[in-house]
Parts: structure tokens; sequence; C-alpha cells
């Protein structure tokens, strides 16, 4: 079960997100500010996916998102804010965000959000796979994460 970080100064918005996640089956950990949730996501063990407010106490969204791109590429990093002008899309994804959410969001539409962030979440645990089989020469370990990753993969696998 995937670990979703939630990232917000405000207390009602975490515990409200944090009731929707674990309706939903997922397990929330919960930071009050940016140096909070920099220090849980950048843990080895850390959540692999995070709903980060853009403004917060000590470090923002957007050098929370540098930060953590830096330390652990692959979390997956969904910006979460009021601000909705396309440059500040632009600047969240230059920031290292990997989604954007604008506020208010329909449930329906993070929900599916959180599912596309699980599925790469299972892609780059089988790409370890593939570089692990990979290094060790075995074929057979090679066929079944490729075979897994197809599964993952919206509309089949590779191109014919």
């Amino acid at each position: 079960m995937d670990t979703i970080l939630v990232a917000d100064d405000d207390r009602m918005a975490r515990v409200l997100l944090t009731r929707t996640l674990r309706g939903w089956g997922l397990e929330t950990v919960l930071a009050a500010d940016g140096d909070a949730a920099c220090q849980a996501l950048c843990a080895p063990d850390g959540p692999r996916i995070a709903l980060v407010d853009w403004l917060m106490p000590g470090m923002d969204g957007l050098a929370l998102c540098r930060t953590v791109r830096q330390l652990r590429p692959r979390v997956h990093l969904i910006l979460v804010t009021v601000r909705a002008a396309p440059e500040d899309l632009i600047q969240a994804f230059a920031a290292g965000a990997t989604d954007f959410l604008a506020k208010p969001f329909d449930l329906g539409v993070l929900h599916a959000r959180l599912r596309v962030a699980q599925r790469m979440a299972r892609l780059f645990d089988h790409l370890d796979c593939l570089g692990s089989a990979l290094a060790a020469d075995d074929l057979a370990a090679l066929r079944a994460a490729a075979e897994a990753i197809d599964q993952l993969i919206p509309g089949g696998g590779h191109a014919s």
C-alpha cells in the first residue's frame, strides 16, 4: 500500500485530505510545513507520493519540489494551490512538480491523479527489477518484469 504525504499548513485541509485518503484505503503521513515535509520525503524509506501546498511556512512548495527532486527524483510531487495561472503551472513544473491541482479541486480528479502516481511508482519498481535482471543476466526475470510493465501501461506495452 502506498503512503501519501500530505503537506499543508492549514490543519483543517490536512484533516479533510487525510480522511478522504484513508477512506480510499491509503495511508498518510502529515506535515504542517515544508521543512517537515522535506524531512519525511527525503528519508530513504519516505513516501513516494506527496500532496504539497505551494504556500507554507519555512520551505514553500516550490523549494520543497526542487530539493526533493534532487535527492529522491522518483517521488511523485503533486503541487496543490489556489494559484492556477499558466505561469504558475510552468513555474511548478520547472521546480520539479510532477502534477498540479488548483484549489478547490474535485475529489474524483484527485483520486484519478493519485492512481496515476501509484501506477508510476509501480513502474519504477519494475524498472528497478529490470535493471537488476540485466545486471545478473537473468532472462526469466527480464521477461517477468517486462510483462508486469506491459500490464501497467494503458493500451498495452510495446509497439508492434
